[in-house]
């Protein structure tokens, strides 16, 4: 099914500056859940640029995937009607419309990349933890495990994980904005914090069992960060509607 955003004025007088965008709009499809595709609809809202933001059902995910790019979602559909793959390529061209959300300038976009890479590396580290019930082989464990064995493994590697990995990362982010102000590099948002928020938010929202969703309230720090993201205007009512 299909959620469309309704360009507002001053969304449909910056597209209008380029023909070939004011033919169409994008169309970004991925799953009903915020994933991988989360920190691109965010600089789509926080550019202004409006978009269809496509949510499949897993059902409609097995007629599309023969036909997307390396069979995985997100999918971008440019107004040209060219269909293209990668949630940080996605983000960083959102980005490049904007003209904002990613400097220009080498060593500020440098601080926006660093950024990002840690939010990443956060996300690689998790990886383990979100996939191991899933393929236990994958892990180094047996193929037949049952699920009592599963869901102790789970208990397990995600108590270890917040207690040994989360803290580091948080006081990371706590360093980067206790030098940068409000946003991770500096006083405005960019691509940077579009991807930032939704990696600490999953924490937060109770959808992983073994993570409490008070976790990052020891942080109060990047606690104040998310909550000035989610006052941000543009972000306000995306949120709400969840």
């Amino acid at each position: 099914h299909i959620q469309r955003r309704t360009p507002k004025e001053p969304e449909v007088a910056q597209l209008a500056k380029d023909p070939a965008m004011a033919a169409s709009i994008h169309k970004l499809e991925y799953f009903d859940i915020e994933g991988r595709a989360e920190k691109v609809r965010l600089a789509f809202l926080l550019a202004g640029i409006p978009f269809e933001d496509v949510r499949l059902s897993f059902a409609e995910w097995q007629t599309r995937k023969p036909s997307t790019k390396f069979g995985q979602l997100p999918m971008l559909t440019l107004p040209d009607g060219s269909e293209e793959a990668q949630s940080e390529a996605m983000l960083r061209y959102v980005a490049s419309l904007d003209g904002k959300l990613y400097p220009s300038d080498p060593v500020a976009r440098l601080h926006v990349d660093e950024a990002m890479g840690l939010a990443a590396d956060m996300d690689t580290a998790w990886g383990p933890c979100f996939y191991i019930s899933r393929d236990p082989v994958r892990f180094g464990h047996p193929s037949d495990l049952d699920e009592e064995s599963k869901t102790a493994l789970v208990k397990q590697v995600r108590e270890y994980f917040m207690a040994t990995k989360f803290p580091g990362f948080m006081e990371h982010i706590t360093r980067i904005l206790e030098g940068t102000g409000a946003f991770l590099c500096g006083p405005e948002p960019t691509i940077a914090d579009c991807q930032m928020l939704p990696t600490i938010r999953y924490f937060m929202r109770g959808i992983a069992d073994h993570v409490p969703t008070d976790c990052v309230d020891a942080y109060p720090v990047v606690k104040a960060y998310v909550d000035r993201c989610l006052a941000l205007p543009q972000l306000q009512t995306h949120y709400e509607k969840k």
